[in-house]
């Protein structure tokens, strides 16, 4: 009877697991990526604070999902700029 219960048990507490836990490795479920909207914002504050290689490491992975985000690729030229690398910046 023991046994039986412990089953019972065991199975009440599957079901009622979240359905996004997944075995280890399995697939079926990606990691989230930050979205392209999140990855600008911290590519602005990050021109803000004057931090310019890491900013145009960001937009350049905004611009690789939205290549014509118009603030992005004017915050990446402008950040080119501000390097010293202005054949890229034009």
């Amino acid at each position: 009877m023991k046994f039986l219960t412990a089953i019972a048990a065991a199975a009440i507490v599957a079901v009622s697991l979240p359905g996004h836990v997944l075995a280890a490795g399995s697939d079926s479920m990606q990691m989230s990526r930050p979205s392209a909207d999140d990855t600008y914002r911290k590519a602005v504050r990050e021109v803000k604070a004057e931090n310019f290689r890491r900013a145009i490491s960001l937009l350049n992975d905004v611009v690789k999902e939205k290549p014509r985000h118009p603030d992005a690729l004017n915050y990446l030229g402008y950040s080119h700029r501000k390097i010293g690398d202005y054949a890229i910046a034009v």
